[in-house]
C-alpha cells in the first residue's frame, strides 16, 4: 500500500490503483478542515502506475494557481520543482534526466 506526502499532494493506493488527492489551503494558506477536523482534500486523479501519478501531478501543479507561469523557462523550473519533490520522496529515479 503507498501512503505518500509530496508537498501538498496526498498519493495513496489501494489494490488496483493509485490515487492522488490534493490539500485544500483557504487564501491565506491554512490547510482547510472538513467537520470530523480532517485535513480537506480535492481529488486529481487515478493512476495505474507512480510515473502516470507523477505526470498527473505535474499537470495538476502547473495548471495551478499555485504557481504563475509566464515563459517557457519558468515552466520548465515549476516542472522541475515538483519532479525533484517527489523523486526525492520515493527516492528513486523517475524520468528522462536520470
Amino acid at each position: 500500500m503507498i501512503d505518500m506526502k509530496v508537498k501538498d499532494y496526498r498519493i495513496t493506493s489501494d489494490n488496483s490503483q493509485i490515487v492522488v488527492n490534493k490539500l485544500r489551503r483557504d487564501e491565506e494558506g491554512n490547510v482547510r478542515k472538513t467537520k470530523e477536523e480532517e485535513d480537506s482534500l480535492a481529488f486529481v486523479g487515478y493512476y495505474g502506475t507512480l510515473e502516470h501519478a507523477l505526470n498527473g501531478i505535474v499537470r495538476d501543479y502547473t495548471l495551478s494557481d499555485e504557481v504563475t507561469i509566464k515563459t517557457i523557462q519558468e515552466y520548465r523550473k515549476a516542472c522541475d520543482d515538483i519532479v525533484t519533490a517527489f523523486k526525492n520522496e520515493i527516492k528513486l529515479g523517475v524520468g528522462i534526466d536520470d
